[in-house]
């Protein structure tokens, strides 16, 4: 049996409603709609493995490994160039996981937490795909601008990369080819909710459209021998109040700091200074310094200190600003406690659902056991 994955960025659960997406709306009327709890971080490895963090080790796009970002070249290419010369540079050399990119003068202190999609295993956990090679199971990703097909990846330059257009590419390559497992990607909506906000007009147009091309694609399968899977890796929360941690910093070389949109990660060179910014965080308004027993909560209690010393986290709803990603304050984020129903995901499928409440490393067995694939001890289970 065949199964389609669509990846809708952002899609949270508030948002499949009659009114807003009434495809979706039917369909999980049918057999029901899971609430999903991100993977803290950002991490999809634990999608692609089952597991948590603090078993695959990675977090977030940086970190303070060994192999630091070459930046060089970079500072002599225009700057609007840069993210798509600098993702170029990488696939040439055999890097095909498209990367986040931040300021060239800040991106050389640190290393990229992962340079290869997730078919090249580099986790030494069995992933997704290494499931698939050992049932003989072929697959096509579409992951703008990477085809990934039963392991081999190769460029689309040039194709547009708006979800309309990627959603005619996607019939296409349904059309010419015949795999068991599809995998496609939207992800306008999530830059739509950060733009103008998560509860704005904008977003309501951009549901029904979102809503026409699920359905556009799901029109593809015979629903009667089609699983389908249609998930969201995060909700999203409009923004109240911004947090200026930069501000409150000494300006010395003694630490590291990555400050990011809803987080920001340190690490220091001496007692002193740790001690010094640890007290200078905990007089910040509207977030805290993550406690030991968060890091364990959130499953991102690492063995080693590259993806972090010390974190501090926003309150839900506030922006830290500046920031390495935003060159203004945006409307909405994600990427909190999860304590609000909003920055959860969602799961939407044409198969019986066994529970209301998953978690990000559920869907790997979700998607193993629909196609009758025995998988091993892993943190998640199967939804349906």
């Amino acid at each position: 049996m065949k199964t389609l994955i669509l990846w809708a960025d952002a899609l949270r659960r508030s948002y499949v409603t009659k009114e807003n997406m009434p495809f979706l709306y039917k369909l999980s009327k049918t057999h029901g709609l899971v609430s999903i709890k991100p993977s803290f971080g950002f991490s999809q490895a634990s999608w692609f493995t089952g597991v948590y963090p603090n078993k695959h080790g990675e977090f977030s796009t940086f970190k303070n490994g060994k192999n630091k970002i070459k930046t060089k070249l970079l500072k002599f290419i225009p700057n609007r160039l840069r993210p798509f010369a600098f993702n170029l540079i990488r696939y040439l050399k055999g890097n095909d996981y498209i990367s986040h990119f931040i300021d060239v003068n800040k991106m050389d202190s640190f290393s990229l937490t992962r340079e290869k999609y997730y078919h090249h295993n580099t986790l030494n956990i069995k992933t997704l795909f290494d499931y698939f090679k050992e049932n003989n199971i072929s697959y096509m990703i579409y992951y703008w601008p990477l085809i990934i097909e039963n392991g081999k990846t190769r460029l689309t330059l040039f194709t547009k990369g708006s979800d309309l257009a990627k959603t005619k590419k996607s019939i296409k390559l349904i059309r010419k080819t015949n795999h068991d497992v599809y995998f496609f990607h939207l992800s306008e909506l999530d830059g739509f909710g950060h733009t103008y906000g998560p509860d704005s007009n904008q977003i309501k147009i951009k549901l029904r459209e979102q809503d026409w091309l699920i359905e556009r694609l799901v029109r593809e399968f015979d629903p009667e021998k089609t699983n389908i899977l249609i998930w969201s890796d995060h909700g999203m929360l409009p923004i109240k109040g911004l947090v200026n941690i930069e501000d409150n910093l000494p300006k010395n070389n003694r630490y590291l700091a990555l400050i990011e949109s809803t987080m920001a990660k340190f690490w220091f060179y001496d007692e002193e200074i740790k001690e010094e910014i640890l007290a200078r965080l905990k007089k910040v308004k509207h977030g805290h310094i993550l406690s030991k027993a968060e890091q364990k909560k959130f499953n991102v209690d690492f063995k080693d200190n590259e993806n972090y010393e010390e974190i501090f986290l926003a309150d839900p709803g506030y922006l830290i600003f500046p920031n390495v990603f935003q060159n203004r304050p945006i409307k909405g984020a994600h990427g909190y406690d999860y304590s609000n129903k909003d920055e959860l995901a969602v799961l939407i499928t044409n198969k019986p659902t066994v529970r209301k409440q998953g978690n990000m490393v559920d869907m790997l067995p979700t998607i193993l056991n629909l196609l009758k694939i025995k998988y091993d001890s892993i943190d998640g289970s199967s939804l349906v």
